[in-house]
């Protein structure tokens, strides 16, 4: 495979770290219009402002974050880029706040999920950040996901399940990324 996902699917080894962490430089270089455009995703005519490519690129743009992780995670959580865009889905877009036992109070909407999403994923790879300490964690031990030994083998495999505390969820992503950049 490329050089953002792993030939084959671990629950140990989900994404490479530039999955999700980029310089800005390449952040600028990816087009989520023409992405969203190629899909033919109901994102597109969403009526908000800033448009949906602009949320979600300059959030990444503010954190460092590879846009692929987003677009990844808006179908992952609720398949926003392949099926309808409906206000409910909006309204909880990146599965933030969004958890096993219910939705916590004020987390709701578009931009607010991409905001506070990706400024999270930031702050899993800042070392000074409080947040930091339960990657790490998962990064110097196993823990048992789903009834599964996971060890985590980098920070961004670390990332997604402190994020998404699940394998479906996670051996979801890994596949989206195959599907949408099989040759990146």
């Amino acid at each position: 495979m490329g050089k953002w996902i792993p030939a084959l699917y671990s629950p140990n080894y989900i994404l490479h770290n530039a999955a999700i962490w980029q310089p800005r430089a390449e952040i600028d270089a990816f087009d989520v219009a023409a992405f969203l455009r190629e899909r033919n995703s109901a994102l597109l005519i969403v009526r908000i402002t800033p448009r949906v490519n602009c949320i979600i690129k300059e959030a990444c743009l503010e954190n460092n974050i590879n846009p692929r992780w987003v677009l990844a995670t808006l179908q992952k959580e609720q398949g926003l880029i392949e099926g309808d865009a409906i206000p409910q889905r909006m309204q909880y877009a990146m599965g933030y706040g969004v958890t096993d036992s219910g939705v916590r109070a004020g987390v709701e909407g578009f931009t607010w999920q991409i905001r506070q999403a990706t400024t999270r994923m930031r702050e899993y790879a800042l070392p000074w950040a409080p947040i930091h300490e339960l990657v790490d964690e998962r990064l110097r031990r196993a823990k048992i996901v789903d009834g599964i030994r996971v060890t985590a083998a980098n920070l961004a495999t670390a990332a997604c399940y402190t994020y998404t505390p699940h394998l479906r969820g996670n051996k979801l992503l890994w596949n989206l990324y195959l599907r949408y950049w099989p040759d990146e």
